[in-house]
């Protein structure tokens, strides 16, 4: 199925690219709000993507009735990621995902701008990119459990999933 991106009008998220993969599945991309940032301060949750210039692209999936933001980023050195675009190392980053819990925590009058190769990559590809996520939460909770193994450790230590295990943990 080709997969066009559209704004959704009735969804609460105005302005986001709105992309349908079979009946009931529904991806967007959004960014993160100015409320999110300041609920999370970098200081407080240095693993949680930050930059000053601008917020991150977030690719948007629920998973077990939770609401996560998975980043779009560059110059990604580790696998837990989906590549949009190999040479430059840029893909969504699973392992800097977040939680949303609140609808305030996404800008919803912003549209959001990504590289149009990237988006060529992901388009067609958010089946993959959803498997991933899934695969890379069983991961975390697998690493969360043998802390005493430094793969695991890191894996845990370098992730922002840290900072929301309440949320999933159990449902993984």
């Amino acid at each position: 199925m080709d997969l066009e991106p559209s704004f959704n009008e009735g969804s609460p998220y105005r302005g986001g690219i709105f992309l349908r993969s079979g009946i009931s599945e529904e991806y967007e991309l959004r960014y993160l709000s100015c409320k999110f940032y300041s609920d999370f301060p970098h200081d407080l949750f240095p693993e949680i993507l930050y930059k000053n210039s601008r917020p991150y692209a977030v690719f948007l999936v629920l998973i077990h009735g939770v609401k996560w933001a998975v980043p779009f980023r560059s110059h990604i050195n580790h696998s837990y990621c989906f590549r949009t675009c190999p040479p430059k190392k840029c893909g969504i980053d699973y392992s800097k995902g977040v939680v949303i819990a609140d609808d305030s925590y996404l800008e919803i009058d912003i549209d959001v701008v990504v590289n149009q190769a990237e988006f060529n990559n992901l388009k067609g590809n958010q089946k993959l990119v959803l498997k991933g996520f899934r695969n890379y939460l069983k991961s975390y909770k697998k690493a969360k459990g043998s802390m005493h193994i430094d793969r695991s450790r890191t894996l845990v230590e370098n992730s922002s999933l840290q900072y929301f295990e309440e949320s999933f943990i159990d449902k993984v």
